[in-house]
C-alpha cells in the first residue's frame, strides 16, 4: 500500500519498530519513497503489570502497549500542512490531534471488540473469561468514538456491518480487503499426485487466536484423521512458537515444528491440505487468502472464512465442529477429483476479486474522494 501511494501523493509516515522489526529498515527505505519517515523502538509487552497500567491510564490493554507521549509530539509536528492522515487499525487513532484541519481516513484491520469478545466465548477460565469480556467492552468504547471522529472508514465487509452495529452510519465505510502475496497465483498449478498427506498450517504461532485453534486441533481433531489416515502428517510453519504447541510436537512424530521458515514454497507444493482451525479472530485472515492464491485446498471454520466471498463445497470446505473438520480433512486427503475442483475454483475466486492492483486502485478512488470534498469546502 505504501509502495503504491508513494508514487502518487507526498508521503509522510510515522510507525512503531518492535521486537527485531528494526532490522528490516534499511531495506524498508530503498523500496519505498517517503517525503518524511519517523519511527520509534517501542514496545510494552502483555503483562499483568501493563493491564494495571492500562487502568490507570483509562485506555484499553491494547491502546496502551501502544503509547508513547513521545510519538504523539512527534506526530502532531509532522501533521502540520498535511491533507489526509491515514490512520493503520485503532491502537494508532490515539494520536489524531482533535484540531487537526485535514481529513482522517482510519483502516481497520479487524472490528477488535469482536475478537475480544469471542476469545472470552472459549475463555475455560471464568476469572480470564470475565476479563477478556470487560476488555471487550474498553476496546467497543474507543472504536465507536474513533469511527465517529474519523472521515472514512476501511473495513473488512464482515468487520464494516459489526462496526456499524456501534450505531456508526453506513456512509462512512468503504470496503477494504487484507490481501496477502497475490504473486502466488503466477505459480504453476501443483499437481495432487505430486503432494503428500502433509496437513499444513502457517501463521504467527505466539498469536492467541493460532494457539487456541491449533492446540485444540491436535488435541480433539487430528487423532481422529490419524484413524483413517495414520500416514499423516501436520506441519506447523511459524515464529515465536507458543510453549502449549511445542509440548504437543515433541510427543509425537506426526507433527512437525518448523519454526520460522523463509521460503515456504517447498511445504506450500507437498501439502495437500491447509487447515483454519480459529475458534476466534475477526477480519480477513490473509493465510486463507495465500491459500487460494496457491492452490491448497483449505479446511476452515466460519470464522477463518469471514470476509472472503468463498463458498462451501466450491471454493474450500466448511468445518465447524471437531468431527466435521476431521472428515473434510481426509476427503481432501483422499478424494483427487473433488481436491482439483476446490483448487481450480479457489485460484479462480482468487485472480477475479482479490489482486492488490485492483484494490488499491480501488482505495485511491477512496482518497480521491476525500480531496474533492477537501478542495469544494
Amino acid at each position: 500500500m505504501l509502495s503504491h501511494f508513494s508514487g502518487i501523493f507526498e508521503l509522510s509516515l510515522f510507525c512503531f519498530f518492535k521486537g527485531k522489526d528494526i532490522k528490516w529498515k534499511d531495506q524498508f527505505e530503498r523500496r519505498i519513497e517517503l517525503k518524511e519517515f519517523k519511527y520509534q523502538e517501542f514496545e510494552i509487552r502483555r503483562s499483568y503489570k501493563a493491564l494495571i497500567n492500562s487502568y490507570f491510564r483509562n485506555k484499553s490493554l491494547n491502546l496502551y502497549r501502544n503509547y508513547s507521549s513521545e510519538a504523539k509530539k512527534t506526530i502532531k509536528e509532522m501533521l502540520v500542512g498535511k491533507d489526509i492522515l491515514f490512520v493503520d487499525h485503532y491502537e494508532m487513532f490515539q494520536y489524531v490531534p482533535k484540531d487537526f484541519k485535514g481529513r482522517v481516513v482510519l483502516h481497520q484491520h479487524n472490528a477488535e471488540f469482536v475478537l475480544w469478545n469471542r476469545f472470552a466465548s472459549v475463555e475455560k477460565s471464568i476469572i480470564k473469561r470475565k476479563f477478556l469480556f470487560l476488555e471487550s467492552k474498553r476496546i467497543e468504547l474507543a472504536e465507536k468514538e474513533y469511527c465517529k471522529r474519523a472521515d472514512m472508514v476501511l473495513a473488512a465487509p464482515n468487520d464494516i456491518e459489526q462496526l456499524m452495529s456501534l450505531g456508526i452510519i453506513d456512509s462512512k465505510f468503504r470496503e477494504t480487503y487484507h490481501l496477502g502475496e497475490d504473486e502466488l497465483i503466477h505459480k504453476e498449478i501443483i499437481p495432487f499426485e505430486k503432494t503428500e498427506k502433509i496437513i499444513l498450517f502457517l501463521g504467527t504461532l505466539s498469536w492467541e487466536a493460532n494457539v487456541d485453534g491449533l492446540v485444540h486441533f491436535i488435541d480433539e481433531v487430528f487423532p481422529e484423521i490419524l484413524k483413517k489416515e495414520p500416514e499423516t502428517k501436520l506441519y506447523i510453519i511459524g515464529k515465536d512458537a507458543d510453549q502449549r504447541i511445542k509440548s504437543r510436537a515433541e510427543n509425537t512424530d506426526s507433527i512437525l515444528l518448523t519454526g520460522f521458515v523463509e521460503n515456504v514454497e517447498p511445504f506450500y507444493k507437498k501439502s495437500r491440505v491447509f487447515i483454519l482451525p480459529l475458534r476466534f479472530g475477526s477480519g480477513i485472515k490473509v493465510k486463507f487468502l495465500n491459500a487460494l492464491y496457491r492452490g491448497i485446498p483449505t479446511v476452515s471454520t466460519a470464522i477463518g472464512a469471514e470476509g472472503i466471498e468463498v463458498e462451501n463445497n466450491k471454493h474450500y470446505l466448511a468445518a465447524n465442529t471437531d468431527n466435521e473438520f476431521a472428515s473434510q480433512v481426509v476427503e481432501l486427503l483422499s478424494n483427487q477429483a473433488q481436491w482439483e475442483q476446490i483448487q481450480k475454483n479457489g485460484r479462480e475466486l482468487a485472480q477475479e476479486r482479490y489482486l492488490w492492483e485492483n484494490h488499491l486502485k480501488e482505495i485511491e478512488g477512496y482518497l480521491g474522494e476525500l480531496q474533492l470534498i477537501a478542495s469544494s469546502q
